[in-house]
């Protein structure tokens, strides 16, 4: 656990047996919110990456989904603007690095709400998940994403075609996500189908 925490998760372990995950940090006895950790070999004591923001009592939340073979990380936090949350956004840690760089997404709300989580990575570094997209604020639901190695761009991969949102009526509304992608950098998820 990680600073005072019983609440610790881990999602994902690469062959050098670096394992990445999530553990609540406390400070002085107060919840701190959930860390983005690392565990190296041979310890039971995470290792906190940096979150994307914070607020200014040093609340930040993030959790790290993936390690590669070289020791890519990639997962999200919750991006602060002073004191309120933007959501969750996409990052990713780079090998032997505890800052996190923010991944792009598919567009925000008017208020700057959106959310998007990295989910995989491969053996080149290109990383997979899935994000709110809005067009001129305007939510039209989730999509598979990638973001490629050395950039933070996000590209929208495909879907199974649109609709109507179901909850507000806005068009070209659909969902969509990326698990997994191989070293080749072949994707696979899911997609709601639209006829």
């Amino acid at each position: 656990t990680f600073g005072g925490s019983a609440i610790s998760y881990a999602y994902a372990i690469n062959a050098d047996g670096i394992a990445v995950g999530s553990a609540d940090k406390f400070v002085g006895g107060v919840d701190r919110g959930s860390r983005a950790v690392r565990w190296d070999p041979g310890t039971t004591i995470p290792t906190e990456l940096g979150p994307i923001g914070s607020t200014s009592d040093g609340t930040a939340n993030a959790t790290a989904f993936a390690i590669n073979a070289s020791g890519t990380i990639v997962g999200g936090g919750e991006k602060y603007v002073g004191n309120s949350g933007q959501g969750y956004r996409a990052a990713r840690w780079d090998a032997g690095s505890l800052i996190a760089t923010e991944l792009d997404n598919l567009g925000t709300a008017n208020s700057g709400l959106t959310q998007n989580y990295a989910i995989a990575v491969n053996t080149a570094n290109t990383a997979v998940g899935y994000g709110t997209k809005y067009t001129e604020g305007i939510e039209r639901g989730t999509r598979a994403i990638r973001w490629d190695a050395g950039t933070t761009t996000a590209i929208e991969l495909g879907n199974l075609g649109t609709g109507s949102n179901p909850f507000g009526g806005a068009s070209n509304y659909t969902s969509s996500r990326a698990n997994a992608i191989n070293a080749q950098g072949t994707v696979v998820g899911f997609a709601n189908k639209y006829v």
